[in-house]
């Protein structure tokens, strides 16, 4: 998840060799400089089971993290299973 907020052209233009983190740096002077993560296992959702092709209820690892950057109050974050 990526705020929306004082970065033009951002998604009509592709990623700086193809990485969103160089993007941030180079376009916007906005530096990656940190995260926090929480990892847990737990038992997949009907949708988060269909999508991995599992089935419900099955365990997966759910890690969730906040990107820290150079501009204040600016932060990224991702949910991934």
């Amino acid at each position: 998840y990526i705020p929306n907020e004082d970065l033009p052209n951002f998604t009509t233009k592709p990623f700086v060799e193809g990485s969103l983190f160089r993007t941030l740096f180079m376009r916007y002077q906005i530096d990656v400089n940190g995260m926090t993560q929480e990892v847990r296992a737990i038992a997949a959702e009907k949708e988060v089971a269909s999508l991995l092709k599992i089935k419900a209820k099955s365990p997966v690892l759910h890690i969730l993290r906040r990107y820290n950057t150079s501009k204040e109050g600016f932060y990224l974050y991702s949910s991934i299973y």
